[in-house]
Parts: structure tokens; C-alpha cells; sequence
């Protein structure tokens, strides 16, 4: 199951007190059920890190069960749902040959799109740099606006430095992040880079750590690009984080800095990202409500 899948089931806001939990007469008559039944049934209630559903059962004959209890046609009950059933596929499946397309659970509510855009990844670029054994670093600008960067530990930084410099030449607000971050599990929303088609050597010297990779964007040309292709959209920077914002005589929508931490974390090119930023919203306020 991808990463940031498994980490979204443990982000639930707390279950409270088991006396005082709403649905509790349902879960009771559904783990009555599996235990008459030949199942051992977990309550999930005084736990604040692993709430996988309302409820596990284990039979040593036919598996595991998660089971996702509640009334209601919410959409907030609708992705628990589907959550319940990707959760159940990977516990009783060989998922092995599965798309990664359809282990997802979640994604961005295209109700707020005009239309669907598909991230585009720079995985040659960051194959590139990761090829850095022979020189000790390697710097790559895979488009307008990015740089790679790759080092050695035991190489010196002067040289790797003034070539980011020289890449770079002109940047006056620019951002760098490390994987170090990714791979520590910090941005659960950013797909793991292991579903892309990168080697697995590149993969492995990555995740030991026996080179660093890191990205610059350059913000001022995120901001220029942005005004070009929206108008609307108001970029502003505070504390190394990124705010975009769109502001209409009948609404006020803030979009977070999760599109270019896609760009910074998960491989995505910075073009693809910026287009779905600019992006027009569709605002429904029914279906917001439903």
C-alpha cells in the first residue's frame, strides 16, 4: 500500500472514550456477528496512532477483516469507504502486479477543476544526477525554474556549491529542500517516489543515504509564471513557505503549497504543478455541502 495511504489512516481526529463513542451499538452487533462466527475482533477506541477503521477481525483461516462502521451518505463516508476496501484488497491480495493507479484512495477533489491535469515527473533529470559516483556531484536544471542536485557524502562541498551557483545564475528567492524529508515519511500527501520508473539501484543509494539529492525552485519565476498563466492568483512567501490565493468578488480560496511540494518531494516538473495552480476553481456550494 503506498505510503501516504497507510499514514492517512492514522491522521483520524481522536476516537474519544469507548463509553461515549457515537455508533457504538452498531460496532457491538457487527462484532457480535464475527465472533459467533469464528473471528477475533479488535475494537479500534482509546488508540491515537493506528485508527484503521472502527474495527479488525482476525480468523486464522480466512485473514483479516477491517470494517468501517457508521450510517450516512457523506462524502466524508464515502472515502472512508473506499479507504476500507483498498485496505481490505492489500490485506487479502498479491497486489504485486496491481497498477499503482488503483491503490490510491484519495486524490484532489476535481469538483474544484475545470478540468484534470496529469503530473508529468522528471525521473530522467533525477536518474541523471543520482549517476554522480564519477565526479563525487552532479547538477541538472531539468526546466525553467528547478534545479537537481546530487553530492556524495564524503565529497566537498565547495565545488558541488559553486555549480548550483553557476546553474543558478540570476536566482535571487529561491527554495531548497532535501529528500532526507521525503523519505522520513513528513509529506504523507506526496506519492512515494517508488511508484515512479526509476532504477532500483538509484532507489536503494537513495533511501541508504550514500548520496543527497536535493531541489531549488526558484520563486520568482514561480511567480512570474503564475501571473502569466493567472492573473487571479496571488503568490506570497512567508518563512520559506509558499501561499496561493484567489480572490473574487464572491469568494475567497486559498490553495496550499502542495502542488510544489510535489515538485520538491515527489519528482513532479514544476511546469505540470504550476498549471494545475493556475487552474480556475469551480466552485459549487451545494456540492461543497454534500
Amino acid at each position: 500500500m503506498p505510503n501516504h495511504v497507510v499514514r492517512l489512516h492514522g491522521r483520524n481526529s481522536s476516537p474519544g472514550f469507548f463509553g461515549g463513542k457515537k455508533g457504538r451499538e452498531q460496532e457491538f452487533g457487527i462484532a457480535d456477528f464475527l465472533c459467533s462466527d469464528g473471528w477475533t475482533v479488535l475494537l479500534h477506541d482509546l488508540t491515537h496512532c493506528l485508527k484503521i477503521g472502527d474495527l479488525t477481525a482476525v480468523c486464522q483461516d480466512r485473514g483479516v477483516l477491517s470494517v468501517e462502521c457508521g450510517t450516512g451518505v457523506g462524502s466524508r463516508k464515502k472515502r472512508q469507504s473506499q479507504r476500507m476496501k483498498l485496505l481490505n484488497r492489500v490485506l487479502n491480495e498479491d497486489v504485486r502486479t496491481v497498477p499503482p493507479d488503483e491503490l490510491v484512495a484519495h486524490g484532489f477533489p476535481t469538483m474544484l477543476l475545470e478540468g484534470e491535469i496529469e503530473p508529468q515527473h522528471n525521473t530522467d533529470a533525477f536518474c541523471e544526477v543520482a549517476d554522480c559516483d564519477a565526479t563525487g556531484w552532479k547538477v541538472v536544471q531539468p526546466e525553467d525554474g528547478l534545479i537537481y542536485a546530487a553530492c556524495l557524502p564524503e565529497r566537498g562541498a565547495k565545488d558541488f556549491v559553486r555549480e548550483v551557483a553557476r546553474v543558478g545564475h540570476g536566482w535571487r528567492n529561491y527554495m531548497v529542500t532535501c529528500f532526507r524529508d521525503r523519505i522520513m515519511g513528513d509529506y504523507s500527501w506526496v506519492p512515494p517516489i517508488m511508484l515512479l520508473s526509476i532504477p532500483v539501484q538509484h532507489l536503494v543509494r537513495l533511501l541508504e543515504r550514500r548520496f543527497y539529492f536535493y531541489v531549488f525552485i526558484d520563486v520568482d519565476y514561480v511567480r512570474r509564471r503564475l501571473a502569466e498563466l493567472s492573473p487571479s492568483l496571488l503568490v506570497s512567501e512567508r518563512g520559506g513557505h509558499i501561499r496561493f490565493e484567489t480572490i473574487k468578488l464572491d469568494c475567497h480560496i486559498v490553495r496550499g503549497p502542495r502542488s510544489v511540494e510535489n515538485v520538491q518531494y515527489g519528482l513532479v516538473s514544476l511546469g505540470s504543478a504550476l498549471q494545475m495552480l493556475a487552474m480556475e476553481p469551480h466552485i459549487d456550494p451545494a456540492a461543497l455541502a454534500r
